[in-house]
């Protein structure tokens, strides 16, 4: 029988051998021979062939190899419940890295003969250590976020499936970008590549999400940029340091953000007792820890008895899992938003897709519609047209009924923002902007409704300045007046379709239009409206993302035809501050 073993401590692939073993005899009493189906290669292995692992091989030539699956040839006197063919799990109770061996029938049951060895030989490390990091150090609830890096290891993809089964959301962080979309389609709803950016990045994929807890399997600097993060008060767990260096911390966030890292080891005694292993270990001091039957049929109550459960519930289901997602606010819904290639469209389309959403957006500029695209990375059609146009609106639609065959959501944001004196308005002033903002308004609607589903929102984007006098903005302003009067009126027009019309107003917002519009950058337009403003800043795209996302189904209350005013910086009746503020339109 060939097997692996290790004769001396040192570089695996130079102390590692394959060497001829005599068969195992036969079962005896309560004893199973099993065939090595797979056995995988993982990282506390390795670590302990180079004895930079706490738990050592007694003596040496030793066998090697922590887990696996194999399959039943022969069964011993008084086992029940087993039977050649069988596919059982090998524990770190036995060196799996051999053909056949003989394993204790106690502890011992069957796996779903259909699912992929490759996976089962997994199971008894990678999932219970994912299970516990999400159970034992923060109190989570369905919705909260949770970010990790190492995501595509087993512990980091087990994570993404148990957080889904728990309706949790995920931050993955991996190193090529290759992997982002891979692990997109099993259910991460974010994925970035690792860096020392990664705060900001993270803030702007989670819409500026509170994190609790971060779940590192790198160590060195990944550990401080996971912490930058995190919530104040978070908790980071290194549960492996695969970067073969120490966790770096960042004495800013352990001091003034109160952030705390943690440690975490399957094999700690808090673990030992009914961490999900198949088998006692080779240790004498962990011979107590019980199988992973008698921990799955576990009911106890508190975090420990809860991450059973879920890998109980992971294992009986291992089938109907694959691939299946955890309902979101907006699973299975199609949106569509006009003007979102950038700005407020932008943020909310981005917003719309990590909660579950299909998402079309429209924009005059292939250029920024392709990197829109790109940034958000999955679930989302761009079509370029301009929304005056008659012609274009059927495009699009025809491309959304092609691909999709129906709207739950139409964001009706595109607008333009040209400023004159009442003497300087020219007729192709009036022209472009009630061009866009009226008249390409009203017919996305009426082009949308064939389209629009029984009880579909309609949202759109008016503004403040709606209900202000603000000197060079008079054409501007009335255009975003009729949409609140469009909106009163839509809502009697569709009622027999329970079709909902809210508007959002906002007020100054960090946009590339207003930008563009005060000439400045950002720090330049928190200077302008820094005084203006309750919170103190300049509006954010998010912030208005945040406030549409409220008027969709499951959150907002049944209102008719409200308007919601965000990040209203406007200033009081001075000659000199309207100067400012007519320059401050929301795009």
């Amino acid at each position: 029988m060939k097997a692996l073993q290790m004769s001396k401590h040192g570089v695996p692939a130079e102390v590692v051998q394959l060497v001829e073993l005599p068969e195992p005899d036969g079962p005896k009493a309560d004893e199973v021979l099993v065939a090595v189906e797979y056995a995988p290669i993982n990282h506390s292995e390795l670590l302990k062939i180079t004895r930079r692992y706490p738990l050592l091989p007694a003596s040496l030539p030793s066998g090697v190899g922590n887990e696996g699956v194999g399959r039943i040839l022969s069964v011993g006197r008084g086992v029940t419940g087993l039977k050649p063919g069988d596919r059982v799990l090998i524990s770190d109770a036995q060196a799996a890295w051999r053909e056949r061996m003989v394993l204790p029938a106690a502890g011992l049951f069957v796996l779903p003969a259909s699912a992929d060895p490759r996976q089962l030989s997994m199971l008894s490390i990678n999932p219970p250590t994912a299970a516990i990091l999400l159970s034992d150090y923060v109190d989570l609830k369905p919705g909260d976020w949770v970010i990790q890096n190492a995501a595509n290891s087993g512990v980091g993809r087990s994570a993404i499936a148990i957080a889904k089964h728990r309706g949790l959301r995920t931050v993955s962080l991996v190193r090529r970008p290759e992997l982002v979309h891979e692990l997109l389609d099993q259910g991460a709803d974010v994925v970035l590549v690792d860096g020392p950016d990664i705060a900001a990045r993270v803030a702007a994929a989670t819409l500026n999400a509170e994190i609790r807890l971060a779940i590192d399997g790198v160590g060195g600097e990944s550990t401080a940029f996971l912490s930058s993060c995190l919530a104040p008060g978070g908790t980071e767990v290194l549960y492996s340091f695969t970067s073969g260096k120490p966790g770096v911390a960042n004495g800013i966030d352990l001091i003034f953000r109160n952030t705390t890292i943690r440690g975490f080891w399957l094999y700690s005694p808090q673990y030992r007792r009914w961490a999900l292993i198949s088998s006692p270990t080779a240790s004498s001091a962990c011979r107590s820890r019980p199988s992973i039957r008698s921990a799955l049929q576990r009911r106890r109550s508190g975090t420990r008895g809860r991450a059973g459960r879920f890998f109980s519930r992971s294992l009986r289901r291992q089938r109907q899992q694959k691939g299946r997602r955890v309902m979101g606010k907006l699973d299975g819904k199609v949106a569509l938003i006009t003007g979102g290639n950038s700005g407020i469209g932008f943020a909310t389309a981005k917003r719309f897709v990590v909660d579950g959403a299909y998402v079309f957006i429209t924009g005059r500029r292939k250029a920024d519609l392709d990197t829109a695209v790109a940034e958000i990375g999955r679930n989302v059609t761009a079509v370029q047209g301009d929304v005056s146009k008659l012609a274009d609106l059927d495009r699009l639609f025809a491309t959304v009924k092609e691909l999709k065959g129906r709207i739950d959501i139409l964001f009706v944001n595109a607008g333009i923002a040209e400023g004159a004196p009442l003497g300087g308005v020219s007729e192709e002033m009036f022209d472009r902007t009630f061009g866009t903002n009226v008249k390409g308004a009203l017919f996305t609607v009426q082009k949308a409704l064939p389209l629009l589903s029984d009880g579909a929102s309609i949202i759109l984007t008016s503004s403040v300045v709606g209900s202000k006098g603000l000197a060079n903005r008079s054409v501007y302003s009335a255009t975003k007046a009729a949409l609140r009067s469009f909106a009163r009126s839509w809502t009697t027009d569709l009622k027999s379709r329970k079709i909902r019309v809210n508007v959002v107003s906002p007020g100054a917002i960090d946009t590339p239009g207003l930008r563009g519009l005060a000439k400045t950058d950002g720090e330049g337009l928190n200077e302008l409206f820094r005084d203006r403003v309750p919170l103190g800043r300049l509006g954010r795209p998010e912030d208005i993302a945040n406030a549409v996302s409220f008027w969709l189904p499951k959150t907002a209350p049944m209102l008719p035809a409200p308007s919601c005013s965000s990040m209203a910086a406007w200033p009081r009746s001075k000659a000199a501050d309207t100067k400012v503020a007519a320059k401050a339109v929301d795009r």
